[in-house]
């Protein structure tokens, strides 16, 4: 027997019901599991989201966007334990380990991004703070306010990444 043939018989017995593979319309998302619907109106909900229901601190999400179609496989061939196995309209993707958290929020167009002492976006908060409240000593004494020019550029400076950057 070739290696091939090998390789299929070993695969059909380790798995000896196929698995069905099939699209589902997104109806809502309740966590890390959501709602789909097949054809005209059979809503299945409870569809995992992450392929397995472990609780393991660090973990991706892929959220799709509701309205959209997403391919759904079924190991056990009839619907009782279905995961999402590819997403083509994602609404939010979210990486979380123990002391971080990623959130790019593709609808809204913005990302968020910390730990559990910061987020990013605070930090770029005090940094224009910073630069706006700055004051160095000259000759003549403490400096005042920036100069318009300067105020201009860090005034850009916050509203561009308030743009790009969630709370």
């Amino acid at each position: 027997m070739d290696k091939a043939r090998e390789l299929i018989e070993a695969l059909r017995r380790m798995f000896p019901q196929p698995t069905v593979i099939t699209t589902a319309e997104v109806v809502s998302v309740e966590g890390d599991t959501c709602t789909v619907k097949f054809g005209e109106g059979l809503n299945v909900p409870g569809v995992r989201l992450r392929a397995t229901k472990s609780d393991i601190n660090t973990k991706m999400l892929i959220t799709p966007r509701l309205g959209s179609f997403v391919l759904i496989g079924s190991q056990s061939g009839d619907f009782r334990d279905c995961n999402v196995l590819l997403i083509e309209e994602p609404e939010t993707v979210a990486i979380t380990a123990a002391k971080m958290n990623i959130v790019i929020d593709v609808t809204g167009g913005k990302i968020s991004a910390g730990n559990n002492d910061i987020s990013l976006y605070g930090l770029l908060q005090q940094l224009q703070d910073i630069i706006t409240n700055l004051k160095v000593t000259t000759p003549a004494g403490p400096s005042t306010n920036l100069l318009p020019d300067s105020l201009q550029a860090v005034t850009k400076f916050g509203t561009d990444f308030k743009k790009l950057f969630k709370q």
